[in-house]
């Protein structure tokens, strides 16, 4: 453990959640292109909205924090990307699904630079 109180072990158990958190969502994110009823869409938008609140919820160590505000970002826009679907608001499906890029990039980067700062990578 390190002086942020941040050991490897408790960031390699809260990757390993939300890496299965986000495996499900790009399950889900692949999966709509085969259907297109608004049941459906409403159906991931809920999907979504129990992964926000799981990753709202998570325990996170101090070091992780950045990273769990980003996910749970992500799963805020992909909640509303869902919801955009269903209501057919296509203005509102193209600006959720750029937040969904921007906070999934953003992801990839803080877990990149927390893994090089403590020698993970």
């Amino acid at each position: 453990m390190d002086s942020t109180g941040c050991s490897f072990s408790d960031v390699e158990r809260w990757l390993t959640i939300a890496t299965d958190r986000n495996d499900e969502s790009n399950k889900d994110m692949e999966s709509w292109n085969e259907f297109s009823a608004i049941l459906f869409f409403q159906l991931l938008a809920n999907k979504s909205g129990a992964r926000y609140s799981e990753a709202k919820n998570q325990q996170t160590p101090d070091c992780l924090e950045n990273l769990r505000w980003t996910d749970m970002n992500f799963y805020l826009y992909e909640e509303r990307f869902y919801n955009s679907l269903a209501e057919g608001n296509w203005s509102q499906v193209e600006i959720n699904s750029d937040m969904v890029k921007k906070f999934g990039e953003e992801y990839n980067n803080e877990l990149a630079r927390v893994l090089k700062q403590y020698g993970w990578d």
